[in-house]
Formats: C-alpha cells, structure tokens, sequence
C-alpha cells in the first residue's frame, strides 16, 4: 500500500493537485456541513459542486507554498477520511486510494492503484467503456453506481467527481460512499410510505400542539376532507357535538403526558354524515424522550356498530321469544279452558239473560288475550305462517274498511295501486293483522288527525340490507310502504321502533306488541322492514316481501266445509291438562261424537285396549309427560291401525317442529281454539281423502263411516 501512496507522489504538482481536492472534499466539508446542518458531525463530506470547484481554486496556491508540510498534511486528512478517495489520471488509471476506498472496495492499496477504474466500478467493462471515474456525470454532482468487490460482489455506492488540469494533464479525484445500508433503509422507509398510504385504517400524524401534518389516503375517504384541507388545522373540525369537553379533556391531558389513549368517537364528515370510529393515539418522543408528534390509528366501525346493535336486538327479541315460548303453553291451555267453558255456558243461557253479557265480556277479554299470546308467539318468530299468493294492492284495497275504521274519521286514508300486480307469498291473515298495526300506530302517532298514504311497489335489495359485501346479492321484493304525516320521531326512537313497548313519538307514547309483531311476521316471511322517520318529517314504514313468480297466480279457493257435527264416530282426546281434555271432550259430544280421554301415553294405550269398536280419530296434544304426539300416534295406531290424527299445541312453531309434528301437510290445531273451529278440524280429518296427511296408511272399508 506504501509503494501505491508513493507512486502518486512522484510529481510534486501531481501531489499538490490531489491534495487539493482531497483536503477540499474532505477538511473543508466537515466546516460545510457544520454551517449547513445544525448537529452534522464534523467530517461528514456534504459539499456542492460549487464549493467542491471554489476550495480547488484557493487551496492550490496554499499547499504549493506549504512543500512538504503540506504533503503531509494532505496525507494525514487523506488517510483519516471518512470516505473512500480516489485519484485517477486522463486514461482512467487509478493513481491513489486511501484506506476508507481499501476497505468499502474491500481490495488493498496495491490492487486497486495502478489498475483501470472499469475493475471498480460495474458497467465499465470493455476497451474505454469507462475511461473516468466521472463516467458521464456531471462534476461535482452526487450519482449512483455499483462497485465491485475483490470476490465479485457487487454493491451500491455514491461517487462525487471533480476533474483538475495540471501540466497539460487531465486528473479526477472523487469522494465514494458505500450506501448499502442507506439503500436498504430507503427501501424499507419506502415500505412503510405504501403500508401507510394504502392502510385500510386512517392515519393521522399532527405536531404536539395537534395541528394536523399527515393524513393518509383512507383518512380522505372516510372523511371527505382532501389532504390540502386539513393540514395545519386541528382535529377538533371533525367534531361531531355528541362528546362533551370533559371526554376530549381526557383524551388530550393522557396524550401530553406521554401515554396512550384508546377509545371510540363519533365524528362528522365533510357531507354531516356522523361516522363512529375506534381510535388508538400515541406520541412520538424523539431520543431526548421529548413528544414531537402524536400518531392516531382511526378505524371506521360504523357497520360494525351496526351490526352489533343488531346483535343485541337480535338477543333481546330471543330472549323475550324464548320466554314467550316458555309460557304459551300453560297460557293457552289456560285461555282454551276459559273461552271453552264459557262458550258453553253462554250457549246454554237465554239471550234476555244478564249472564249472558258478563260471560261475552269474558269471551271479549279472553280473545284480546289470545290475541297478545299470539303477538309474543310472533315476536319471537315462532308462530305459523300459512302463507300464499296474494297481490298485495289487492290485500290492500280489500283492508279498506277496516284500515279507515281504525284511523278514524280524522285521519285520510290514500290507496295507490302500481300499473301491474305485485304478488308475494305471504299469509294473508298476518298481513291483515300488520296493517292494521301500521294503521294504529300511525292514528296515535297523528293523534287522530293527517293524512295515511298505502302503496304498493317493487324493488330490488338484499335480503339482509345492513349485512356485509359477503352477504347474498340483492334480490327483486315485493314492498307495500305506509306513510303518515305525523310528527315524526328521532334517530333514537326509530332505531328502537319495532321493540315491544318502546317509547315512540315526541311525547314519549308507546307502540306495545304492534309494531313487534310486524316486524317479526316480515322477517319470519323471509323479508325484512325499513323505517325512515324525522322531527317534523313524518314517518315511512315499508315491508319487503319476497316477490312471488308471476305464474303462481292467485291462491285456489277454499274447500267447501264438511259436516261440523258427528256422526257417532269415536273420538280419542289426549292432554296432560285435564280441563282441556274434559273441554275438548264435552264440544265433541255436543257435536255428535262419541269421546274417549287420557293424560298422557298409558291411559291412552289402556283406552284402546278396552275398545270394542274402531277407533276413528285421534285428537292429541304435541308435548305430553314422557312422550309427544308422535309417539301417542303410534302406539295408538299399533292397536287402532285405521285411526286418523289430529294435533293440537298451545306452543311455539319452533317446539312443535322440534317433536317433529309440523311436516308439510299436517293437521295441526292451534290452542285457544273455538268450539266451532275444533269441531270443524276434526270433522275435515275425518272426511278426509285416504293418504292425506292424519289419514290412516290403509283405506278405511266402505260403510265404515259410523263408530
């Protein structure tokens, strides 16, 4: 190496030049980069072209006078240089390197001077492709370029080039930086940069007085402000109004003291829109531990929130369902025993009677009770649907009567028909039923004045409007909208509109079991409902149902009614509740039929056992002690193979379904029921066809009618 560092000394004006360049790039760019950086460290070459060109100009005059002092001089800062340094000549000949160049090229002295520059530096190979260090650059410019190891690595570098005349001969002298570890930290920071550019979260930088410096993309999107929009100002222009001072106090007082402040807020778009948001801010500190900016991670949970208000609706009407299901049980079966017997007794009394009114009032009252029953039943989308094809405008028009009876004569009533018929599958009874809770529900809102528009329509929406892009794709619905002009409601209300007994409308007035049921029917209809409603602006309540397919046609007629009194024929009557039993069994054979009762699935074996003549008809509740209907059914059949079955169940859809009753086509009879309407079922199953459903497997004989 001492030889290499020789060579180049040979020519005292040769030195002088060098050294020149070399004291100027690597003495006078610690003092540039003191003055131009606050905090640089001493030695780190940061000079321009300009300067580079201006310290050769006055340092060349100076080291000429110095002779050997300032050779040495030259050596000392050349050799402690921080940088890489090379000297090449005109031809591209290396002519000086110093120990920095040794170890970044990882080659020795001896190596690299004397030898061509295209052995340093990738993209020189062939005869002159590169002749000089500048290599086509500009002097005293920066630029990028691959150098070479000794084991033929290649790795990035830097190089600033100035060229110098001496003696009618060209030089080159250049600083060269290994930039590798630079290269890999802007890869990564460039990373970062897309990561944070294309986050799916909004990323909100600001300085630690809270004036916004950086936004991302997402944050634009989510709040409609453009980037140029927010910087400089403070986040507070995103308030929505709905957080008091206290909350941002908190928030602000955890930030400025250094700890972590996680959180949900509500927030106002550009648009008004209130957006709610999950929020995660931290500060930045610098190595001193002094805060220079927050960071704040913004995720948008609207739908989320969304969802999960759904899901705790969604829990309460289960709840409530389930308990609904729980009690209707005994309720009905009380409620049969009570409407029965009354019935009865009223049948039985003349009409100029007093009696009489006091057991139509208990009729009245055990009716509205059956009524509410079957509003729980619904809510908790547990009732049973008999649905079929109607065209709703139709269903309307034919509600007229009734609807205007129950708005009043206050309240105008508006029917409007579309241009063709829109037909759903619905159960047109429970349709009847929710419009007339529509119709209530908008009279009180309206206090008995104003005007109810009903319309009829088709569209096309999910099934499930507030689910997620993975949810089924839209699909066509029939909707029948209702409109009044009332005072409307609040955001708060509405969302809490279909809610059994929530409080709806300005003055706090209640819906009761309406509103719950329609909502519940819809969705049991495989539909759904939407409300729009304002201070002021009145209310809209529409109900999606599924669109039935135009060849359906209407639904067919009813069956002509068969003969609702016996003919002797022999009646088997089996419920755990005994006053049922005795019920069921005293309408029967008022009716002409010859009864038998059990309680449960012994007696009903011992009934049978003792019977000299068929058996014609099995009239048994679903849920009994120790066995259902089913398995009644069977067993009675195992003895009486030709009897026909009836059920009957005061509960829930979903507990009958899970016994396995409630098959397409099976008679099921629905507690409370009429004397007239029990009579009727068990006169359809009797008269009804061989292998229809309750129908014996075998044909009963012809004349084997009686009992």
């Amino acid at each position: 190496m001492e030889g290499g560092r020789l060579r180049w000394a040979e020519s005292g004006e040769r030195r002088l030049a060098a050294g020149a360049a070399v004291l100027s790039l690597a003495g006078l760019a610690g003092l540039a980069a003191a003055a131009a950086v606050p905090g640089a460290a001493p030695g780190v070459p940061l000079l321009s072209a300009a300067a580079f060109a201006a310290a050769l100009v006055v340092l060349l005059p100076v080291l000429r006078r110095w002779g050997k002092e300032g050779e040495a001089r030259l050596r000392s800062v050349a050799d402690t240089a921080p940088e890489g340094i090379l000297v090449a000549d005109g031809e591209g000949t290396v002519e000086y390197c110093n120990p920095a160049a040794e170890r970044i090229l990882g080659r020795p002295a001896a190596a690299i001077v004397g030898g061509p520059v295209s052995a340093l530096l990738v993209g020189g190979e062939g005869p002159g492709a590169r002749a000089s260090l500048l290599g086509g650059g500009r002097a005293g410019e920066p630029r990028s370029a691959a150098a070479r190891r000794a084991d033929g690595t290649e790795f990035p570098v830097e190089i600033t080039v100035a060229p110098f005349e001496r003696a009618g001969r060209s030089r080159e002298v250049a600083i060269l930086r290994d930039v590798t570890v630079r290269r890999k930290t802007l890869q990564r920071l460039e990373v970062l940069s897309r990561a944070v550019e294309q986050s799916p979260v909004s990323v909100v930088i600001t300085d630690p007085s809270g004036a916004i410096q950086y936004v991302n993309p997402r944050f634009t999107r989510t709040t409609g402000y453009a980037a140029e929009e927010v910087l400089g100002r403070n986040p507070r222009i995103l308030k929505s109004g709905e957080h008091d001072a206290s909350f941002y106090g908190e928030l602000w007082r955890t930030i400025t003291a250094g700890g972590e402040w996680r959180g949900r807020i509500r927030n106002r778009t550009k648009d008004g829109r209130v957006v709610e948001e999950e929020v995660h801010i931290s500060p930045v500190k610098d190595g001193s531990g002094r805060i220079t900016h927050f960071v704040g991670i913004k995720e948008d949970v609207t739908a989320r929130r969304r969802l999960e208000e759904r899901l705790e609706r969604s829990r309460r009407i289960e709840a409530v369902g389930r308990l609904a299901g729980g009690v209707a049980h005994d309720l009905n079966n009380l409620l049969t025993v009570i409407s029965g017997f009354a019935e009865m007794t009223r049948s039985r009394v003349r009409e100029e009677e007093p009696v009489r009114t006091y057991l139509g009032e208990i009729l009245e009252a055990t009716g509205r009770a059956a009524e509410l029953s079957r509003k729980l039943l619904a809510f908790g989308s547990r009732q049973v649907l008999r649905p079929e094809t109607r065209d709703l405008a139709a269903a309307a028009a034919a509600m007229r009567e009734s609807l205007q009876a129950t708005l009043g004569p206050g309240v105008r009533l508006l029917l409007k028909a579309p241009p063709a018929p829109v037909r759903a599958s619905v159960d047109a009874v429970l349709l009847g039923d929710s419009l007339l809770a529509l119709a209530a529900n908008s009279r009180d809102a309206m206090e008995g004045k104003g005007t109810v528009e009903v319309s009829v329509g088709a569209a096309v929406a999910r099934p499930d409007p507030d689910g997620g892009p993975e949810d089924p794709p839209p699909v066509p619905f029939a909707v029948l909208s209702f409109r009044d002009d009332g005072p409307g409601m609040s955001e708060e209300a509405r969302s809490r509109l279909f809610e059994p007994y929530a409080p709806s409308g300005p003055r706090g007035r209640r819906t009761g079991m309406g509103l719950a049921f329609v909502h519940a029917f819809v969705r049991q209809s495989g539909g759904f409902v939407e409300a729009d409603s304002s201070p002021g602006g009145g209310t809209v309540v529409r109900l999606h149902f599924p669109l039935a397919a135009e060849d359906q046609g209407a639904p067919a007629p009813p069956a002509e009614e068969g003969r609702e009194v016996g003919g002797g024929e022999t009646v088997l009557v089996v419920d755990d509740e005994p006053a049922v039993a005795s019920l069921a069994g005293g309408i029967l054979e008022e009716a002409g039929f010859r009864v038998l009762t059990a309680t449960d699935l012994p007696s009903a074996e011992r009934a049978c056992r003792g019977l000299r003549i068929p058996l014609r008809l099995l009239l048994t509740d679903v849920i009994l002690p120790g066995a259902d209907g089913k398995k009644v059914a069977a067993a009675v059949r195992a003895l009486q193979p030709r009897t026909r079955v009836l059920f009957m169940s005061g509960y829930a859809e979903d507990v009958v379904a899970h016994h396995g009753v409630l098959e397409p086509g099976v008679r099921l009879l629905s507690k409370p029921f009429h004397p007239l309407s029990l009579c009727r079922a068990v006169r359809e199953a009797l008269d009804a066809p061989a292998g229809s459903p309750g129908a014996p497997a075998v044909p009963l004989p012809s004349g084997a009618a009686g009992s």
